[in-house]
Order: structure tokens, then sequence, then C-alpha cells
């Protein structure tokens, strides 16, 4: 369903199949249609991919070895990896993890799917709504599970979710795994210049509602505010060894910003504070991250309200090859300010064996050309 919202949306179908095949899956077959779900519109996508079972590593190492972009590669394999561990913590295992079902082709061609989408659109944010669950039971290998399935339910963890009174299954562990990979925040509908809305249907068509999931894009508004947490705390007694791995935790799991700051702590012991940035619906699975990747005790929370320029992201063409650049935008759709992604111009800074800062200039010059911010613009 997230797949056809996406091609609903305008995402070609061969950026899909370009995907898989960069995979390994070069013979998928394909059928897209349009279809009514009572009476609204929306795109459904089948495909069949001979292929064996795999497990996650054997997945994961099929991405690794791919030629998508490392973006794509993250995305995909962190989603394969929250399913592990999901399964991992379900059935109390402590080695190798068997996916049964999951195992099939559909669960590799569905996150390696997802992640090309996101990428070709360029959505620097995901928002999702709080995920329904549903009553009843489903037939598996295991036998018959309750709804909401097991794993769904382990990879919803600190997600905020909703009752649905239909008796069928509404998130699946794919899709959970999708959505808390990409998702940085849940709750109401965000702020934002809407540009369009795309459907993706399901197999069944129950007579209580539209069996459809919506994906609707847009651009921040210019001064947009929008109420974010603030969690902090002191550490004196951790290793600083640890204080690389913690940060990246953090992001991963959906921080918008970390910060770790020296401090002089009690008895002139030298400390660090942590403080991080996160959306409402990711602050219990941030405290939940902090408390068990460091030594603190104890975590301060407020509430604050952050203002930001409407953003959009980029490629633009420099001599030394394409680099991404994020612009932002105040009233009037002055352009304020270009920030040049560095992975991008890292990757151009390695291959061509130059300087990386040139890289970074020539950008913001390709990106005021392309933009017409002039002198003006800063970066």
């Amino acid at each position: 369903m997230i797949l056809g919202a996406m091609l609903d949306l305008g995402l070609p179908l061969e950026v899909l199949k370009e995907g898989w095949e960069k995979v390994g899956f070069k013979d998928v077959k394909v059928k897209v249609q349009r279809v009514r779900r009572k009476g609204l519109g929306g795109m459904k996508i089948n495909f069949e991919a001979q292929a064996p079972r795999r497990g996650p590593e054997e997945m994961k190492a099929l991405i690794g070895r791919s030629s998508l972009s490392p973006w794509a590669k993250e995305i995909a394999s962190r989603a394969l990896s929250r399913l592990e561990e999901a399964e991992r913590k379900i059935h109390g295992l402590k080695g190798k993890v068997h996916f049964h079902e999951l195992g099939d082709p559909d669960t590799i061609l569905d996150v390696v799917g997802a992640a090309v989408g996101i990428e070709h659109f360029g959505w620097g944010e995901v928002i999702s709504s709080p995920l329904p669950l549903s009553r009843g039971w489903i037939q598996t290998e295991h036998g018959p599970l309750p709804l909401p399935c097991p794993a769904t339910l382990a990879l919803l963890e600190g997600v905020p979710v909703e009752t649905s009174s239909l008796r069928m299954e509404m998130v699946t562990p794919t899709g959970a795994a999708i959505l808390t990979t990409v998702a940085k925040g849940y709750g109401p509908f965000p702020s934002m210049r809407v540009e369009k809305v795309g459907y993706g249907a399901g197999d069944r068509d129950p007579e209580e509602m539209p069996n459809l999931l919506r994906i609707v894009t847009g651009e921040k508004e210019a001064g947009r505010e929008e109420r974010l947490w603030i969690l902090e705390a002191d550490i004196d007694d951790m290793n600083p060894e640890l204080f690389p791995h913690l940060e990246d935790r953090l992001r991963r799991e959906g921080a918008v910003d970390v910060l770790l700051a020296p401090v002089q702590m009690k008895k002139g012991r030298p400390g660090v504070t942590v403080r991080l940035l996160c959306h409402e619906g990711e602050r219990e699975k941030m405290m939940e991250t902090l408390f068990s990747e460091s030594t603190t005790l104890g975590i301060r929370t407020w509430a604050v309200q952050r203002a930001t320029l409407r953003r959009k992201v980029i490629e633009v063409a420099t001599k030394y090859g394409p680099v991404e650049v994020k612009a932002a935008f105040g009233e009037g759709e002055r352009l304020l300010n270009i920030a040049p992604e560095y992975e991008s111009c890292r990757r151009l800074a390695l291959e061509r064996r130059i300087p990386l800062k040139e890289v970074y200039q020539e950008a913001v010059r390709a990106a005021k050309e392309t933009l017409g911010g002039g002198e003006s613009t800063s970066s």
C-alpha cells in the first residue's frame, strides 16, 4: 500500500524496478492497476519474484553488496534490522533469527522499494498519523496469532496508536518496520503547503471503510512553529568512548538534533551534558534509549516551540559532479540560506581528490545560480 500510494503520487515504476535489480531481483513480475475502494480511487501494486526465502542477514548482505545509494542502503537495512530485533524479542532468541513468511522476497522488495521511492521524491521529513490497530486473528506458519500481530506490536513500542473496529490486519510487521524507520514523528497533520495526495490500495475491500493508505506531500510553511521536546542529562561516570555510539543511536532513533557539551560537575569532576531535541511522539523512545545506552539515572524534559524556515532539497550540477543542497526560504519565497549536503560533497571530494571546501564553495555557487539567490544569499 505504501508503494501503491507512491506510484499514485507519480513515482515511475522503473524507479522501483531499477532498485530491485540493484539488489539482484531482475525478473520481478509486476502488475499495477487503478482500483476503487468505497468510491475512492487508488493504485494497487502486486509483484512476484522467484527466489528462495532468506533470513535477515542474507537480505542485508544483498543490500550491502548492491549499487543502491548509501542512504537507500541504510534505510532498507535499518528496516530489516528492526524486523529482526522484533522477531528475536517475541521468540526469546539470542542467536540467528528465522523469518518464516517474512523471509519471502516480498519483504526485501517492500523495504527497498520504500527506500528508493522516498529517495526519488527527496522527502526531507516523514510524519505519520497514529497507527490503527484492530482485533481478531491471523493465520501464520506458527498457527493462529492474535491481532495486532506480536511482531507488529514489538515494532510499535513507543509509537502512538489508535483503535480500529475492523477485524482484519491493519498494520503488517513489514509496514510497521518501514514506518518506524522513516517517520520522524507521529501525531496531528503537520503545518505545510499541500502539493499532492496519493492513495495506495490494499487487497481487501471491507464494507466499513475504504481500504486505502494516503500519503500527502508538501513543503513546510515559512516561519512554521512546531512543538518539540528537549531531553537533557548530565553524566560524569561514563566511558568517553561510548558517547559517539550514544549520539549515533539517538539520531538513528529519530532525534531531531543531539548536543554533547562538556561541564564541570560536583566535586570538580568533568562531565558531559547530553541534550537532544525530538518530536512528541518520539519522547518515550528517546528516554528509553538514553537510559539504556548511558549511565544517567535521571533525565530532564520540557516542551519547547521551534520556528523553522521552509526548506527544499535540490540537486545542482557542479563542475565536479551533482551535489545535493538544502535551500531555506523566508517570507515572499526569498532564498535565505544554502547548505550543501556533507555526504554528497565528501563523496565528490574523495572521488576527485580535491579539498572538501572547494566542493562546498562550488555547490553554493551552483545553487545560487540555479535558484537565483544572488549575492545576498548566505550558506
